[in-house]
């Protein structure tokens, strides 16, 4: 594994002082701290005290061991590629082409899931704007280090990206709430009415954006208007 990469560049973005690092990724979740009836203990304090400290010691190392951010995945018809290089081609198409610099935390090269004769790259960035760049800004080469490659598919949006608006009515229609919410903020990606653990509609909505500032804003503000009405984020 390798990490800690960027580039340099004349123009440089600067990183929302809000985002703080999740390492949360689709294949990868950390322990989850038990409750008094999963873990079947004698009712004392002391017991239940020392195995929660150390569930929550292991979710804490978990976490630290991970990448906040989810990966992006470049796809190759070859079975061995020279990652460095194609890093480095991606560090400079972007400076070049966008004037951005490009941060990564980390990079590797695997062939788990893929056919005979292929392998994936897969690309850990380092902040928000970074993954804003590659998620929404970029128009992904067609070839990286000489070497032909697609983007496999998009990585979801990670919490860093998103907010949570309270107390929507389950009569709101989300459609109607989502259009309201794209002509009036700029970046919203997708829109999503949380369900709780036995899958019934929520009362919050979960608005995720491929760009750090308008998320940012809205929260610096603590609330935001939808079809007239004030909602607390």
């Amino acid at each position: 594994m390798h990490s800690g990469i960027g580039g340099s560049t004349s123009k440089k973005r600067k990183q929302s002082g809000n985002e703080q690092p999740i390492a949360l990724h689709e294949d990868e979740s950390p322990l989850l701290q038990q409750t008094n009836d999963d873990l079947n203990l004698p009712t004392t304090s002391i017991s239940y005290n020392n195995i929660s400290a150390k569930i929550t010691d292991e979710a804490k190392r978990f976490a630290q061991s991970r990448y906040p951010f989810p990966p992006f995945i470049l796809h190759f018809k070859r079975t061995k590629i020279n990652d460095k290089v194609i890093i480095d081609d991606l560090i400079k198409y972007s400076n070049v082409n966008y004037s951005f610099d490009l941060e990564l935390a980390g990079y590797r090269s695997s062939s788990i899931r893929c056919n005979d004769n292929e392998c994936n790259l897969i690309i850990f960035v380092k902040n928000s704007l970074s993954f804003s760049f590659l998620y929404s800004d970029i128009k992904w080469p067609d070839k990286l280090g000489d070497e032909i490659c697609a983007l496999d598919r998009q990585p979801s949006i990670p919490p860093q990206l998103a907010l949570i608006i309270a107390n929507v009515s389950n009569r709101t229609n989300l459609n109607e709430f989502e259009n309201d919410l794209k002509v009036k903020y700029d970046n919203i990606a997708k829109v999503i009415r949380l369900k709780n653990r036995n899958q019934f509609d929520t009362k919050f909505v979960k608005v995720e954006f491929n760009s750090s500032k308008t998320r940012d804003d809205i929260l610096n503000n603590g609330s935001i208007f939808v079809n007239y009405i004030k909602y607390d984020v």
